[in-house]
């Protein structure tokens, strides 16, 4: 600063400095704010949740291997990241999953409203989906303790 002002150079500098820690401030806000294609993930899912009734609106959430917890409605294209669960309460629903599925016995019949579970692994993909009939213990057990994640 010479005689009172400030020289164009100085300014220049003062800009650049604040240009640097605007991007250092919004570039941790930008990458949380995005959501994983679960489509795309190739590790093991387990999809679950409902759908029907007089609206047919479908309510999916998806826990990922990797503990990602995510959810979109049928009215929606993009899944939203609810929060992650522990590595431990994940593997454990992995292999109550595995058991369901290994080999894969219970059936379900859907009605007007319908329940669903789902395990994926890359294109591979076994299903359970069951209404208001009967429906194996461990299958509805395990769907209870994944709905329960939610209101955690």
């Amino acid at each position: 600063m010479a005689n009172g002002f400030v020289e164009c150079g100085e300014i220049a500098d003062s800009i650049k400095q604040m240009k640097k820690i605007l991007l250092l401030l919004i570039i941790p806000f930008l990458t949380s704010c995005q959501t994983m294609n679960p489509e795309k993930y190739t590790k093991k899912q387990l999809i679950f949740g409902s759908g029907g009734g007089f609206t047919n609106l479908v309510n999916e959430y998806r826990l990922l291997e990797s503990g990602e917890f995510l959810h979109k409605t049928s009215l929606e294209k993009k899944f939203e990241s609810l929060k992650k669960a522990n590595e431990d309460s994940t593997k454990k629903f992995f292999v109550k999953a595995d058991s369901i599925f290994n080999p894969l016995n219970e059936k379900g019949e859907p009605s007007n409203m319908y329940y669903f579970l789902k395990l994926k692994e890359g294109n591979n993909i076994k299903e359970i989906v069951w209404g208001s009939g009967e429906i194996p213990k461990k299958t509805k057990l395990l769907y209870d303790e994944l709905m329960q994640l939610i209101e955690k």
